[in-house]
């Protein structure tokens, strides 16, 4: 009859069960990493600017879920929530340039949504990061169009 395994024994199968499952998931990944520093700020005049340039296929992006962007949004602004967003998405495309937003300065949804992008591969990322409530509280449009509650 052969014996239990010891404790011992079993808290080194264990151990190497947990090592081998960090080893593949380290090794899985061929994403780049992308942290707070690789991300680029944008200001409101930068953002119209490059909604007016007809020169550079600009795309906005933003991240918030798609009830809040039904809601209002920035007039040409696609939405991807943060989960949604993929490599080789045919709305980004052949792009020179992506605008990330979400609701505002304290929003972590646009700086997730940067990064993302910059992971799967996307060039020229930006983050507007005072987004939808600061476009707002400047006086600029949305789409669809706010009740003036002033």
């Amino acid at each position: 009859m052969i014996s239990p395994p010891t404790r011992s024994a079993w808290r080194l199968v264990l151990a190497a069960a947990v090592a081998g499952l960090c080893l593949a998931a380290a090794g899985c990944s061929n994403q780049p990493k992308v942290n707070d520093s690789d991300l680029v700020y944008i200001e409101t005049p930068a953002l119209a600017e490059a909604m007016e340039s007809s020169k550079k296929r600009v795309v906005i992006v933003d991240a918030r879920i798609a009830p809040r962007y039904e809601l209002a949004h920035i007039p040409g602004a696609i939405n991807i929530p943060l989960a949604d967003a993929v490599r080789d998405d045919e709305r980004l495309k052949d792009v020179k340039g992506i605008i990330v937003y979400a609701l505002d300065w304290e929003d972590p949804i646009a700086l997730a949504m940067s990064k993302k992008l910059m992971a799967l591969g996307y060039k020229e990322v930006q983050t507007y990061r005072g987004g939808l409530r600061e476009w707002i509280d400047l006086g600029k449009p949305t789409e669809p169009p706010l009740e003036n509650s002033n």
